[in-house]
């Protein structure tokens, strides 16, 4: 189980909640839960935040102790928010921590040197 799906079931089970009950809560099915649990799928951005609120904890709480994960999870979530960074979003899903830093660090510079660069609209 990974840290993350321990501490979901941990959470969970102190708040009286099923796996069914969470699901509906968070709007997913009872198997999904199933497989954030027993660590066979990690929650994404969007589903942790719902797993989040929906048992009253932070997702630093459910991510738990692994201090590199919630650095990344951070980075990516400052990413998301940032209108000028979006773009790196996707692009981060995957990527490590060092990537991920290299990725923005590219395009800061990039952006430095040609202001029109990104102008942080999605591209159509």
């Amino acid at each position: 189980m990974s840290n993350v799906g321990t501490n979901i079931r941990k959470y969970r089970v102190a708040r009286g909640l099923s796996q069914a009950e969470l699901a509906e809560r968070i709007g997913k099915k009872r198997s999904a839960v199933g497989n954030y649990e027993s660590g066979t799928r990690e929650p994404d951005y969007d589903t942790l935040s719902a797993l989040a609120a929906a048992l009253e904890v932070s997702a630093m709480d459910l991510l738990g102790e692994d201090s590199e994960e919630e650095a990344l999870w951070e980075l990516r979530e400052e990413l998301r928010r940032d209108r000028d960074r979006r773009i790196l979003f996707s692009l981060a899903k995957n990527g490590t921590a060092q990537e991920v830093r290299q990725a923005v660090a590219l395009i800061d510079a990039l952006k430095k040197t040609n202001p029109d660069f990104y102008d942080g609209d999605d591209p159509a």
